[in-house]
């Protein structure tokens, strides 16, 4: 299997985004960084992964598990690189990114949300957790309501309502609309994800995390390894 994205635009470190405070940043490696110093706090994907919650297709020795990974990670960059008007050479892009740009870009025509959060690092003292929301926005609706998205470069899977969850306990702002985006298929698929027990379920992963760390059965999580989607 080729690499979903052709060289210009692999830099995959680019997806660590400017956060929204001056004293949070990401790096290239994904490890967070607080006011000079590093956050050993874990981020959903870790969480869920060390729980067997996230699933990827399998192939020999995890090839297909690292092809998808790195397929999520093309498609977030290119989205956001689109999003902010600094996508250059889209005729480089290979076949299987461009053609989830154009359902992403026709997700944006017709979903009517205007977008305040754009791959957003975020991190929460009170959970000792840290994270990468990849759009937060304002329905287009007299009620305005608040909308969180999780990008998804295949289908949404069932553990993206957890993942969601995990992301409005990070924002801490009140209830968000939380919506998974596939752009597997055409034109997109979108799921809401309304079960008011995945907040309960988000908090339970996180207190059993914590267990295992506690009792040394795991080490402390970095920050997670990539994208989920």
């Amino acid at each position: 299997q080729r690499s979903p994205v052709r060289n210009s635009i692999v830099s995959l470190g680019r997806l660590s985004m400017p956060g929204t405070s001056a004293v949070l940043r990401v790096d290239d490696n994904h490890q967070y960084w607080l006011d000079g110093k590093p956050l050993s706090w874990p981020s959903p994907t870790a969480i869920m992964q060390d729980l067997r919650v996230i699933d990827y297709p399998q192939g020999e020795a995890g090839g297909a598990t690292d092809y998808f990974k790195r397929r999520g990670s093309a498609v977030h960059l290119a989205c956001y690189l689109d999003d902010v008007g600094e996508l250059e050479d889209e005729e480089g892009l290979d076949p299987e990114i461009a053609i989830r740009l154009k359902r992403w870009r026709r997700f944006k025509k017709e979903a009517r949300v205007d977008f305040i959060g754009l791959e957003e690092p975020l991190y929460s003292r009170q959970w000792q957790m840290v994270g990468c929301l990849d759009r937060r926005g304002v329905l287009r609706l007299d009620t305005e309501e608040k909308v969180l998205i999780d990008i998804k470069s295949g289908a949404v899977p069932s553990w993206t309502g957890i993942q969601t969850a995990f992301y409005e306990l990070l924002l801490d702002d009140g209830y968000y609309h939380r919506y998974g985006v596939g752009l597997g298929t055409d034109p997109y698929t979108v799921k809401l994800f309304s079960d008011s027990q995945d907040r309960n379920v988000a908090l339970a992963m996180l207190s059993t995390y914590r267990w295992k760390v506690n009792h040394k059965i795991i080490r402390g999580e970095k920050n997670g390894n990539g994208n989920s989607g």
